[in-house]
């Protein structure tokens, strides 16, 4: 009975803790102007931008569209995948799982002072939504 009643304890206090860090990291962010930064907003809003415009470039290419598309195109071996129109969103939704991790680790690295990472992470996201939707744009030529 004992060692339950401690578990039940050590489970409350490791609940608390984890509380408190969630309110201190929550005070942080409202102290902190991490949201007000043009450092911080201007490439985050850029990348939401490029990916919003790669979902809406897909959907009025190919929205409804009842015949199969390349959806891979191979210099060497040419059309090497083909599909439904819907399996093209595969692109601008990885880029908005990448944007989405990528603003997690950018807020980590604000938090903790790493302002080179910071930096970097900053830089790629615009990078990488901008060559996901010019890879959209070969895929439409393509086809």
């Amino acid at each position: 009975m004992l060692t339950f009643n401690r578990n039940i304890v050590n489970l409350c206090f490791y609940c608390y803790n984890i509380n408190m860090t969630i309110e201190r990291t929550l005070q942080q962010i409202q102290k902190d102007k991490f949201w007000r930064e043009k450092k911080i907003i201007i490439p985050v809003l850029g990348s939401l931008f490029i990916n919003i415009i790669t979902w809406l470039y897909i959907w009025l290419k190919f929205g409804g569209a009842a015949n199969e598309i390349v959806l891979h195109y191979n210099i060497l071996f040419g059309v090497d995948m083909v599909g439904r129109w819907q399996e093209l969103f595969i692109y601008p939704l990885s880029g908005l799982a990448i944007f989405v991790i990528d603003l997690g680790l950018i807020f980590y690295c604000h938090l903790f002072r790493r302002v080179k990472l910071k930096n970097l992470l900053l830089v790629v996201v615009p990078i990488i939504e901008t060559v996901l939707f010019l890879s959209v744009l070969l895929i439409v030529k393509a086809n």
